[in-house]
């Protein structure tokens, strides 16, 4: 029975992740803060549904004092993202590369800063700059947890085509903040290895290619985007 019940908490927690991902796209421009906030959400909420891959206790913050009732009824204290990250590299043996941890744990801190004392993103008046910089805090956040998802496809398969609309969701806000994002950054690198003229990393007939593949993806497997 138990069993069962945490296989239904784990998928909740992953639907619930990509649900904050969705959301924290939509408020960029009208609502920064939260869209901070809940990306931050979703990146804390991935990291845990890969630890209870390993057990449902390495969520709890203090595994000693771990129970089971308690933990399905939400009564239980979990660990912060910082926490998460090294039980999956000390316990898990799961290779967290060091500036997907730096960026992890900077966008937390952006979170706890805006829920308890101030940050520029609570100010009524959102500036250009901090739209864009936004954007890019979150693309390179999305890069490196998508990274991860791929190298966790056997205990992420289930959730490939959300993994697959996420990737499609941070391109478009990447093409309508271009000079900031890092997936423009990612791109430029990737044709610079490739000894191709840099003029085609914003090759305008290439988007809307790029854009009716990810909305017509409904394939079971993760798609690689070609840009990272």
């Amino acid at each position: 029975m138990h069993k069962q019940k945490i296989a239904q908490a784990k998928k909740t927690l992953t639907d619930s992740a990509f649900d904050f991902l969705k959301r924290s796209a939509g408020e960029i421009d009208d609502h920064p803060k939260y869209s901070v906030i809940h990306f931050a959400i979703a990146v804390e909420l991935l990291l845990k549904a890969r630890l209870m891959h390993e057990h449902w206790s390495l969520v709890v913050e203090k595994v000693s004092d771990a129970d089971i009732n308690d933990f399905l009824s939400g009564k239980c204290k979990t660990v912060s993202t910082g926490e998460a990250i090294k039980r999956l590299e000390k316990v898990c043996q799961q290779s967290i590369p060091m500036p997907s941890a730096k960026q992890f744990e900077k966008i937390a801190a952006h979170r706890n800063k805006m829920v308890h004392f101030f940050h520029e993103a609570t100010s009524t008046q959102n500036s250009k700059g901090l739209v864009e910089g936004i954007v890019k805090e979150q693309c390179l956040g999305w890069f490196y947890l998508e990274n991860l998802l791929l190298q966790w496809s056997d205990q992420f398969s289930e959730f490939a085509v959300k993994i697959t609309e996420t990737r499609c969701l941070c391109d478009e806000i990447a093409l309508i903040y271009p000079s900031r994002s890092i997936v423009s950054q990612v791109k430029l690198q990737q044709i610079e290895k490739k000894g191709l003229p840099l003029s085609s990393a914003l090759d305008a007939d290439t988007k809307p290619q790029k854009l009716r593949n990810c909305q017509s993806s409904s394939s079971n497997k993760i798609v690689v985007s070609a840009d990272y």
